[in-house]
C-alpha cells in the first residue's frame, strides 16, 4: 500500500483539541475512511506535524483530515528508505568504530538503486 507523508498546522491549543478530539476518535475516523495513520512528528518551533499516513487513496487522508478538524496544507507520496537495507551494498560506516569499509565486488555488481 502507498505511503504518505503530510504537512498541517498544529492546532494553536494541542491540549485542548485532544480532549475535544481524543486520538481514539481520530484513528476510528482515519480507519472509517480505509486510512492508516503510522506516526507523527512535531517541529515545536514552527508548530508543524508532520504526519505518514498508508490510505486507499490521497483523497481519503484529506477527507478524514477535514472530518477530524485537521486539515492537510501538504501531501506527498513517499517511499520508505531503510539504510540497514543498504549494508551490504558498497561502502558502509561500522557505527562501533565510523570507520568506512570499501565496497566488495560483489556488493557493488548486485547495487541496483531500488529496494
Amino acid at each position: 500500500m502507498p505511503r504518505y507523508s503530510i504537512e498541517r498546522a498544529l492546532p494553536e491549543d494541542l491540549g485542548a483539541f485532544l480532549v475535544e478530539r481524543p486520538v481514539s476518535e481520530i484513528v476510528l475516523a482515519n480507519t472509517e475512511l480505509g486510512v492508516a495513520w503510522l506516526c507523527c512528528f512535531v517541529n515545536s518551533g514552527d508548530k508543524r506535524l508532520f504526519c505518514m499516513y498508508e490510505p486507499a487513496n490521497p483523497e481519503a487522508i484529506r477527507k478524514a483530515g477535514r472530518r477530524t478538524g485537521l486539515p492537510i496544507e501538504v501531501i506527498h507520496r513517499v517511499t520508505v528508505l531503510e539504510p540497514h537495507a543498504f549494508a551490504d551494498r558498497g561502502a558502509w560506516r561500522d557505527p562501533t568504530t565510523a570507520q568506512e569499509e570499501p565496497p566488495t565486488a560483489a556488493a557493488a555488481a548486485g547495487w541496483s538503486g531500488a529496494h
